[in-house]
């Protein structure tokens, strides 16, 4: 195939969106360009990154697409895989009939496993489920034919009124969904996961209900079951982690086997003929058994030896409990909501989540956890098995179940085996029900945390001296600006420890206390606390303190009480939700600000956005993309220096990203700013003084210079940074850039 026809093939869903009027006609060509920098990454989803289009338009324009699309074309029209390289696995598939595309592919190494499920996905309208899979009740596996389960790539994950959830690799297995609609009796909701995921869990969860039923027979007293000529069905499970063309034909005989509900382990059928060329399987050897009637009779009886007791085996559960409640007791009435609970918040901590975010879409429940800053669709939960589970974490965490029309929320402790958790909830009542986050903050050491430390937080060289000399200054108020979920806490907290030593006095007032600091008197303000919130800030200036803390500056109260404190000489600490600095500055301006520029009063914003940090195992060089630069306000030149990608590899699930940190941009109030703010100019004009005779670096040079550095990409820098013009209009050179970055100019 030429390079031209290999090219169109590659734009076919860019133009198919052109055609529908979802992105312009010059825009596919950008996103090739950055396509080729991160081939692991879907057309589409690149569309989405570079805001082109929104996720549910893709969505819907896929749907609709959908009946259309065979996986090869869509893989292709992703620019996921090459025409020579579908052409070359659809001539395997002929003289291989019995083998799907899919797994072809990813013999061939033309495409990973990871990418195969999400096209998947997206050509069934299926939700993609996460690698962590776990079969609740266990006893789902009871009687299933884990030959087929293993083979076709299958597991039953759930079981409610409306059918039964099944992951599986191949949704269009028809002989494999017959069987299950005959086994479990029920309708079968499935759902996509890689094979590797559920061969996993298969080989888990079998040994889990293995355990559980050898553990009911001990207790019951009951004799030990009957091993011999019994196969060790734990083999079958090792190919799991083997690549799938290899056949099995070579470790078991081509037998059925099932899971019985008394536990004992029984084949459907026996062939004895082959079991002598198995004995690493657990079976005996016909020849050590037959013995010839004249050798019988030469030898002594000798009495047959006791078969030895098995081993008890010890049963380690997780333990997650949930405002004093047990969600892995099984012991309550709500056994089946407390089990889906379980399985949820277990799963947001062992991925390392945020929060979990509930969302009602009608006939099912969106579940979606946020990882590393960015949300991931994990599930989907039918309605009628959603809502019960959402009224009893409800009654868990101490809310109104029967109040759906109002918002709600709260704070409650939580555990996992041994790490203590704090869970807040809130509801929001919508047109299908109630959309509910819980967002999951475990319990650490102060000392423990990365966040927590500022020579850990994410600020570059240049401005973690310049936070340093802020803190170490007597007097002043720092601001820390940014959106919601910006990681202002965390810096304000990283300063207070800080600055936490013997030979200072701390004081806070927050609402709530969000974590626990030893050395520091913080005050813990709500709403039944008696005072008004603005009244507790003053109040700390009667306790000698050295250094405050404000937890928000959330109304012009607040603003108030914190500008009588900074006037008075004290050193202060405190949030403030906005877009940018400069925007903080001005509103805050018009709400008691004004009197401390007048009192030429230390004032310092620092601005700031999370971002994901590139995988350090699989993170790549690569050009940087000119659209990106532009976009950024960074010059043309910055197009000759390298930077860093991702690529994807298994430490961080083939995402290409693991942790976050932070871009900042840290605006000192100098005196020609200062006469620039009383004199009303304009934000551009006082930006400038910032740029010229404070060396401001905006969130976007930050960015590039952690670019560069391999700390993180520019398509993340672009997913949070905002465009300034007059940044645009008064650039650096890269190297001036990169030298003041590194604070090697001054």
């Amino acid at each position: 195939m030429s390079v031209e026809n290999s090219a169109v093939e590659k734009a076919r869903l860019g133009e198919l969106l052109v055609k529908d009027g979802l992105i312009p006609e010059d825009s596919i060509q950008k996103v090739l360009d950055l396509q080729a920098q991160s081939p692991h990454k879907l057309f589409g989803r690149l569309c989405v990154e570079l805001g082109l289009l929104s996720t549910d338009k893709l969505q819907a324009f896929l749907k609709k697409q959908r009946k259309s699309i065979k996986l090869g074309e869509l893989l292709i029209k992703q620019n996921c895989l090459t025409p020579d390289a579908l052409e070359k696995a659809l001539e395997h598939q002929q003289s291989n009939p019995d083998q799907r595309l899919g797994e072809i592919l990813i013999e061939q190494q033309a495409l990973s496993e990871d990418v195969l499920v999400e096209a998947l996905g997206l050509q069934w309208d299926l939700p993609v489920l996460s690698r962590r899979l776990k079969v609740e009740p266990l006893s789902l596996l009871d009687g299933l034919d884990l030959r087929l389960a293993h083979d076709s790539a299958l597991i039953p994950l759930a079981r409610g009124e409306q059918g039964v959830t099944v992951a599986m690799f191949s949704p269009n297995d028809m002989n494999a969904l017959y069987y299950l609609e005959s086994h479990f009796d029920a309708k079968i909701r499935r759902g996509i996961a890689s094979a590797s995921a559920i061969r996993a869990a298969l080989k888990s969860s079998y040994h889990q209900r293995k355990a559980e039923l050898d553990a009911e027979r001990q207790a019951q007293n009951a004799p030990p079951p009957v091993t011999e000529r019994k196969p060790d069905l734990s083999k079958l499970f090792e190919a799991s982690a083997e690549p799938e063309s290899e056949s099995l034909e070579d470790k078991l005989p081509e037998l059925d086997f099932k899971i019985g509900f008394s536990g004992d382990i029984q084949p459907e059928s026996f062939d004895d003929d082959r079991f002598s060329s198995l004995p690493a399987l657990g079976f005996y050897s016909e020849e050590e058994d037959e013995v010839s009637e004249a050798d019988a009779e030469s030898q002594p009886e000798v009495a047959p030896e006791p078969e030895p007791e098995p081993e008890p085996q010890v049963i380690t559960e997780d333990s997650l409990i949930v405002g004093g409640v047990s969600l892995t007791s099984g012991q309550s009435a709500y056994k089946q909501q407390e089990g889906m609970l379980n399985y949820l918040i277990k799963n947001a901590l062992l991925d390392q989540a945020s929060a979990i975010h509930l969302e009602p879409q009608g006939p099912f429940i969106r579940v979606r956890y946020r990882i590393d800053g960015v949300l991931n669709q994990k599930t989907a939960l039918p309605a009628n098995l959603g809502n019960p589970m959402v009224a009893r974490l409800k009654q868990i965490c101490a809310l109104n179940p029967d109040n759906t029309s109002l918002p709600q929320r709260n704070r409650v402790q939580a555990s996992f085996n041994d790490q203590e958790l704090e869970l807040g909830i809130a509801t929001y009542p919508d047109r299908h029900g109630e959309t509910m986050v819980l967002n999951l903050r475990p319990k650490q050491s102060i000392s423990q945390m990365t966040f927590f430390n500022l020579d850990q937080a994410g600020f570059s060289p240049l401005n973690l001296w310049r936070i340093k000399k802020l803190l170490g200054q007597p007097g002043g108020l720092v601001i820390v600006t940014g959106p919601a979920r910006a990681g202002k806490t965390s810096t304000v907290y990283a300063a207070l420890n800080h600055l936490n030593l013997l030979t200072r006095s701390i004081a806070t007032a927050e609402s709530p206390v969000e974590m626990n600091i030893t050395g520091i008197s913080q005050g813990n303000w709500t709403p039944q606390s008696g005072i008004p919130f603005a009244e507790m800030i003053r109040s700390m200036s009667y306790l000698d303190t050295d250094v405050m803390m404000i937890s928000e500056l959330d109304s012009p109260e607040t603003v108030e009480a914190a500008v009588e404190l900074a006037l008075g000489g004290a050193k202060l600490l405190t949030t403030y939700p906005s877009f940018d600095s400069m925007g903080a500055l001005f509103r805050l301006r018009t709400q008691g600000l004004e009197s401390l520029l007048v009192a030429s009063g230390r004032l310092a914003l620092v601005s700031q956005r999370l971002v994901r940090k590139l995988c350090p195992h699989c993170r790549q060089q690569e050009a940087p993309n000119r659209d990106l630069l532009q976009l950024l306000g960074l010059p043309a030149e910055a197009a000759a220096k390298k930077v860093w990608g991702p690529r994807g590899c298994e430490k961080c699930q083939q995402v290409g990203y693991l942790g976050q940190t932070l871009l900042h941009e840290i605006l000192l109030i100098n005196d020609s700013m200062r006469e620039a703010l009383i004199n009303q100019e304009t934000a551009g004009k006082i930006r400038a003084i910032a740029r010229q005779e404070s060396q401001l670096v905006s969130m976007a040079e930050d960015g590039f210079y952690k670019a560069v550095e391999g700390v993180t990409s520019l398509a993340e820098v672009q997913r949070v940074a905002e465009i300034n013009e007059y940044d645009a209009q008064s650039q650096r050179s890269i190297e001036d850039l990169l030298a003041i970055c590194r604070g090697e100019k001054a």
